[in-house]
């Protein structure tokens, strides 16, 4: 009888413990279901939010910075004018009409190369030429018959050739313009009545050399790089806001403020530059190499808020670089 009782007991206070264990379980799932739903719903505000931050952007970039560009890409008339292999190295040169005159794009691969991995194209400064011609330049001296070639760079050439037999990967640039990298102060003004700067035509013509380089280069299909230092490292970066399919910017030195350049009309009342590395992050992977791993906090946030941590990496370079 003590048996039955105390199994009776035993039962009821079991029964009890689930029946409580049952609320307490009910509670804890509403109190999840109702943090979950508050986080979905702040998600979709913040994700507005941002939507609408980025449209306004975009729009008063080409209100107020880009006014002066044309309001669709006219025909660039592009046409090759030059295309030889030697030493393991083809390289092709097509010309462009640009915003101001004529632009060139060099193409450089494997001469047997066919469906490309990748192509990286490096928007040129006058240093970065220089370097150009150093390390494949000078092997096509019927190029650049007009220029004043460098002492070869044969170390960096080889290299070249190195890295074109071991990886389907094409490499572009774009030639600088002199006449708009080094306009006087002058030229600056007339460009300034005419809405342009001398970064806004190159933001322009690195759109050109895009389409370029996908239609008549034929890389149409293939995942394309941007890759810049310094001033133009800005350059592409804006270049970016406004073609599709830029699977990744290399910036070196990019600048961390306008004061430094790039320099568009306006600038300042619409972007900072931290602000324009957020608004590419969306579409494309950016890593900045650097001396340091400053000047960048908003685009680590933004990164972060919508977990597009994969897409951002600031490297640490060494000073001499």
């Amino acid at each position: 009888m003590r048996k039955i009782i105390l199994l009776t007991i035993i039962t009821f206070c079991f029964s009890l413990f689930s029946e409580e264990n049952k609320i307490a379980s009910k509670e804890g799932l509403n109190l999840f279901l109702k943090k979950e739903l508050k986080r979905e719903v702040d998600s979709r505000e913040e994700k507005l939010e941002w939507n609408s931050s980025k449209q306004k952007w975009l729009k008063q970039l080409k209100k107020k910075c880009f006014f002066a560009w044309p309001g669709k890409v006219l025909s660039t008339e592009p046409r090759e004018i030059f295309s030889t292999t030697k030493s393991g190295i083809k390289l092709r040169a097509i010309e462009f009409t640009g915003l101001v005159n004529k632009t060139t794009l060099l193409i450089a691969h494997h001469p047997e190369l066919e469906d490309p991995d990748l192509v990286v194209l490096n928007l040129l400064d006058a240093d970065g030429w220089e370097e150009f011609m150093e390390s494949i330049g000078f092997e096509f001296p019927e190029f650049l018959r007009e220029e004043n070639i460098p002492k070869p760079n044969h170390k960096s050439f080889s290299q070249h050739q190195k890295m074109f037999k071991s990886f389907k990967w094409v490499m572009a640039y774009i030639k600088p313009n002199k006449l708009i990298q080094e306009t006087s102060s002058r030229e600056n003004l007339q460009l300034q009545n005419l809405g342009h700067s001398p970064d806004s035509i190159q933001v322009w013509n690195t759109r050109l050399a895009i389409q370029t380089l996908r239609e008549t280069g034929k890389m149409k299909q293939v995942p394309l790089w941007l890759q810049a230092q310094g001033r133009m490292a800005g350059v592409s970066l804006y270049a970016s806001l406004f073609e599709s399919d830029i699977t990744r910017l290399d910036l070196y030195n990019l600048p961390k403020s306008h004061i430094n350049g790039p320099f568009f009309p306006n600038i300042s009342r619409v972007i900072s530059m931290p602000q324009a590395v957020a608004l590419a992050l969306e579409n494309s992977k950016i890593v900045i190499y650097q001396k340091d791993s400053d000047g960048w906090t908003y685009p680590k946030e933004i990164a972060s808020k919508f977990k597009w941590e994969h897409q951002l990496q600031i490297r640490k370079i060494p000073p001499s670089q």
